[in-house]
């Protein structure tokens, strides 16, 4: 499914150097990252096939922020990466978006929310409520303690359907790449409010 929906995103062939073939690496290393301190939630239909998925990082932890979560997978997309990709990636993409969303959040203000990181639907099954279902499962966890929640997206498609599920758009910027400029929306949703 992640492969159907990432082909065309140049953010993510950004982040993959420009090769389609690391796209199921990337997205395999960040969803198994998520197992040591995130949140994977999954919905299914009676088959048990997996038709959407959301990988959530709770507030006071970041996707691949330690060594322990590259080794499940990003390590081995990063070992495959062009030098011109890890070059991008670590001196262009982490210090633009990092700026970019330190400016809208503040320093702390990823680090302090729920930050959703992928939300995927298969496309035969979107438009059935199954994000709302998932977005609702984490604001019912982050209400309690007044946590804001917290996604970016790089295709203007994503920009009414996170607005239709809660979050309020802070801001957006275009990030520069070799394989395409693309432009980075950040969301936020408070979830003091009621959905």
């Amino acid at each position: 499914m992640s492969l159907v929906l990432m082909r065309t995103d140049l953010a993510v062939i950004s982040i993959c150097g420009g090769n389609r073939d690391l796209i199921g690496p990337m997205g395999c290393g960040m969803i198994l990252a998520t197992t040591l301190g995130g949140e994977i939630y999954a919905a299914t239909v009676e088959s048990g096939e997996i038709v959407g998925f959301a990988v959530w990082m709770p507030p006071g932890q970041d996707l691949l922020s330690i060594p322990e979560q590259w080794k499940l997978g990003w390590d081995d997309f990063w070992s495959k990466l062009s030098e011109e990709g890890k070059d991008w990636f670590t001196n262009m993409y982490s210090k633009e978006v990092t700026e970019f969303m330190n400016g809208i959040f503040g320093p702390t203000g990823k680090w302090d929310s729920w930050y959703l990181n992928l939300l995927m639907v298969h496309p035969k099954y979107q438009c059935q409520g199954i994000a709302t279902k998932i977005v609702d499962m984490v604001h019912k966890k982050a209400s309690p303690q007044g946590s804001m929640m917290a996604v970016s997206t790089s295709h203007p498609r994503n920009v009414p359907i996170y607005e239709a599920l809660g979050f309020e758009l802070w801001g957006n910027k275009i990030i520069p790449s070799p394989w395409g400029d693309w432009p980075c929306y950040v969301f936020m949703q408070d979830t003091r409010k009621v959905l």
